[in-house]
């Protein structure tokens, strides 16, 4: 009988946590960085919706043998509005660093077009395209 319960109060515990994880409105999934087989890195992507926002991040990182030759780790944020099921931004951040250079990109949304753009360090060239 003992057994019995024991088992009981487990499988529903079980349930309970498979029931809340399930109502989430939390992703995240980790990845494996590969080039020709050979790791270079972990990627990790997480995304959370609450009410009628929501949050992108990825963050990306060096590793493996590759690490002690190139060096590098990232850091991509997204945020915005849901709206009838479609993601509209606000802000994009990018944050990329190597040895030897190091990039940081913010990127503001006004309905739905770009509005002002930050580039650490300041980009020399004309932009290709007018995204404004």
């Amino acid at each position: 009988m003992k057994l019995l319960l024991n088992r009981l109060i487990i499988f529903v515990a079980l349930c309970l946590f498979w029931t809340q994880h399930l109502s989430s409105k939390e992703l995240k999934a980790l990845y494996k960085l590969e080039v020709g087989g050979i790791n270079i890195g972990d990627l990790e992507w997480r995304v959370e919706i609450k009410n009628e926002n929501y949050k992108t991040s990825m963050f990306i990182k060096d590793k493996g043998i590759i690490s002690s030759l190139y060096k590098f780790k990232g850091k991509y944020l997204s945020e915005g509005k849901v709206l009838g099921g479609i993601f509209i931004p606000s802000k994009y951040t990018q944050q990329w660093e190597t040895r030897k250079k190091t990039r940081n990109v913010e990127i503001f949304f006004d309905n739905t077009f770009v509005s002002k753009i930050n580039l650490y360090p300041k980009e020399d060239e004309a932009p290709r395209i007018d995204y404004l």
